[in-house]
């Protein structure tokens, strides 16, 4: 929906801050909002389900992560999360 079309009541609370997904801990809960990196890393975690608007949450953290998406569990690397940028909060 154009932004023309949201009451400006709604756009005001819509935050549109970014913070990297690494800085989240176990069992926080955001929205993305855009896969940075090539194309290749972005098609990867697409496939996985990490796709801009989608909630993700963390389930555990290290080396490689396990996030919850659309229901399922899913191991990311740090490199990929660190590749994840979040509206914050």
């Amino acid at each position: 929906m154009p932004a023309s079309v949201v009451p400006a009541e709604v756009r005001s609370t819509v935050s549109t801050a970014e913070v990297c997904m690494s800085q989240l801990g176990v069992g926080s809960r955001a929205r993305v909002a855009r896969i940075v990196g090539d194309s290749q890393d972005v098609v990867r975690l697409k496939a996985l389900g990490v796709c801009e608007g989608r909630w993700v949450e963390v389930l555990r953290q290290g080396d490689a992560w396990v996030l919850r998406v659309l229901g399922s569990r899913i191991g990311v690397s740090r490199r990929l999360i660190d590749s994840v940028r979040l509206f914050a909060a």
